[in-house]
């Protein structure tokens, strides 16, 4: 029984990672192992390092690149059409930089131990929309 009392579901749904009640009590409770976004600290160290890593050097290289572009004055499509494609790559990286310490500030700060809970709140909610 869920703990709002509105569903009966079999006792291998429960803690299976599939959200059948209403209140989440299926998975957010004390059987359940997990309450946090991401799960080990491992993980979450390796997300603030690649996010923090890759944020800040494609950044650098970005501007670097911008600067070094508006000083040459050449006109060779080729070259430009290089530029261009290494630019996205670089703006790809940045923003997945970008993407992994957003998700590690909300996973060590604002939810904590608590993500279970407000996760529905946390997947409808703007920042999540941002950051996908």
């Amino acid at each position: 029984v869920c703990a709002d009392n509105t569903s009966l579901i079999s006792a291998t749904r429960k803690c299976d990672g599939v959200l059948d009640c209403g209140d989440f009590s299926d998975e957010c409770n004390e059987q359940c192992a997990g309450s946090r976004r991401i799960l080990h600290p491992l993980v979450n160290l390796f997300c603030w390092i690649v996010g923090v890593l890759g944020s800040c050097l494609n950044l650098a290289v970005l501007c670097h690149m911008f600067l070094a572009v508006r000083e040459r004055k050449e006109k060779s499509p080729v070259r430009h059409f290089c530029l261009v494609g290494i630019l996205l790559v670089l703006l790809g990286d940045l923003l997945l930089g970008i993407y992994l310490v957003g998700i590690s500030i909300f996973d060590s700060f604002v939810f904590g131990e608590g993500y279970c809970a407000v996760q529905q709140h946390w997947i409808t909610g703007t920042p999540c929309f941002v950051l996908g």
